[in-house]
């Protein structure tokens, strides 16, 4: 199962928009979902060939490494106990139920996981995988190409059970 873009807050979201990125050590070259700012990477990114060294070139000349192990770990303390307290009863909102429609927007989208959302009711969490996806969109193909897909971390959450969900 999944943590999709509905389950988390938007601060959650932007907690984990660039905060995850210290969980990496591999350069960045673009914000999530593939944002840029700088018109010649932009222009380099919509001309690679993924076949080639392009990629390695680009991240090269314009990749950035955020990788800092304490805010690696304080990242990962805040989502162990985010769960924990959903796990042991706590609800996630403070408002009733009626008043959830007041959710403040996120104004971002998110590529989550092709994987089932997983929903409070689907029991608690036997433990967590933060994975680092890259994924392309190549023009030429007219396709999102998988570039790499890596497990950063893995926590087990206290107090799991088989049968719960991971």
């Amino acid at each position: 199962m999944a943590i999709h873009n509905g389950f988390m807050s938007p601060f959650d979201r932007e907690y984990g928009r660039s905060l995850g990125n210290f969980l990496a050590a591999e350069p960045f070259v673009t914000y999530p979902m593939g944002g840029v700012e700088n018109p010649i990477l932009r222009d380099r990114l919509h001309a690679l060939r993924p076949e080639s060294t392009d990629l390695r070139e680009i991240v090269a000349e314009f990749g950035m490494t955020y990788w800092d192990p304490a805010k690696a770990d304080q990242h990962v303390a805040y989502l162990r106990q985010l769960f924990g307290r959903l796990r042991a009863g706590v609800r996630k909102s403070p408002l009733p139920r009626w008043l959830h429609w007041i959710k403040a927007p996120g104004s971002h989208l998110y590529y989550w996981s092709d994987l089932p959302r997983y929903r409070i009711d689907d029991g608690p969490l036997a433990g967590i995988e933060i994975r680092r996806k890259e994924i392309y969109f190549c023009i030429s193909r007219y396709e999102w190409l998988v570039l790499r897909d890596d497990l950063l971390v893995e926590m087990e959450m206290k107090g799991s059970a088989s049968g719960n969900v991971r």
